[in-house]
């Protein structure tokens, strides 16, 4: 089984079913999949419903399947996940899915800085990146998961101090962190 459907299961499950959460930035959501994002896209790819716009009604048109499909081609395959390794992978897709793709590269990015391997941190996963996530993996696999997860709580509280409107959603925030790193130990052992 490929690492991205390995993956997957963990993202599927903290992103659930529909959420329409006025409080969300991202607006409408199902499946992980938000409005927002969808907008985002080509009108062609958005336009999940086929109806010539982009609204509410797409986000209640996606299944899993498609919402999958997404994901890999939008996340997954853009940050080049394939045969990186999943205690990387993980945290970088879910982190990508939640957080959006540039602040989980630069997470990335200071996580491997910090596990003694500098690279920019430019939000850019460039082969630089690339290489220093292997790196780190080969000679600190085991600290990689908690490293990551420290920088990306680090981030949510961030968020929090200057947008005090999401604390709300800070502590879903951190038991989907929690549980990453979880995930990533399992993985590592």
């Amino acid at each position: 089984m490929s690492d991205f459907y390995r993956c997957m299961p963990f993202v599927e499950h903290w992103e659930g079913g529909f959420v329409d959460d006025p409080r969300d930035p991202g607006g409408a959501t199902k499946c992980g999949i938000s409005l927002r994002f969808l907008r985002s896209l080509a009108p062609e790819l958005g336009d999940v419903d086929g109806d010539g716009d982009i609204d509410g009604d797409d986000i209640l048109a996606i299944t899993p399947d498609k919402a999958r499909e997404l994901y890999r081609a939008h996340f997954w395959s853009p940050l080049g996940l394939d045969g990186i390794g999943i205690q990387m992978a993980l945290p970088l897709f879910d982190a990508a899915v939640n957080m959006g793709i540039r602040r989980a590269v630069t997470i990335c990015q200071q996580t491997v800085t910090d596990l003694g391997v500098p690279v920019a941190v430019d939000g850019v996963m460039g082969l630089r990146t690339r290489e220093a996530c292997l790196l780190v993996l080969r000679c600190r696999h085991r600290e990689v998961g908690d490293r990551f997860c420290l920088q990306r709580l680090r981030h949510y509280s961030a968020i929090v101090a200057s947008n005090p409107g999401l604390a709300s959603f800070l502590r879903g925030w951190v038991n989907r962190t929690v549980a990453l790193a979880e995930a990533v130990r399992k993985e590592v052992w």
